[in-house]
């Protein structure tokens, strides 16, 4: 299961690049060469719309070009590679910049104001154990069957 990743925020261009794709393809690689296994891959929802984030361009470059790198590898191999797109996961530990955070912030301080977009983007809020009950189901069950 890999879930490291550089979101670009500070990092040179390579440094994201060796985090979202040269150390999940080694991973992967490794598995390959096993013979069997599973890989699962944690992906975002930013990759979705990318021209939408504009500041996460280099990140989800990156997670792009792992993907398709990864169907190469798997590609005619009995090794799986399960892609984990998470939409916009909170819990505790958050940063207070977070959306989800900064809304319970701003209301337990009584902010008279909130400062939103005009609120014609979706978006999917999933709880952090909502997210580690998924990744314990994919892992439990293994391979993912035909149409899944």
């Amino acid at each position: 299961m890999h879930a490291a990743t550089d979101y670009g925020r500070e990092a040179r261009p390579s440094a994201i690049v060796a985090a979202n794709v040269t150390f999940p393809l080694l991973l992967l690689e490794t598995l390959a060469a096993s013979g069997r296994g599973v890989f699962v891959n944690t992906d975002s929802s930013f990759t979705k719309n990318p021209a939408d984030y504009a500041h996460l361009q280099a990140y989800t470059t990156s997670k792009r070009q792992f993907l398709d790198w990864a169907r190469r590898v798997v590609a005619g191999s009995a090794v799986a590679c399960v892609n984990m797109r998470l939409e916009h996961p909170y819990g505790p530990g958050d940063r207070d910049d977070k959306f989800v955070q900064r809304m319970i912030l701003d209301c337990l301080a009584g902010k008279p104001e909130i400062d939103l977009t005009p609120g014609e983007q979706l978006r999917d809020f999933v709880h952090v154990d909502d997210v580690v009950a998924a990744y314990r189901a994919v892992l439990r069950h293994g391979r993912p069957q035909p149409g899944e």
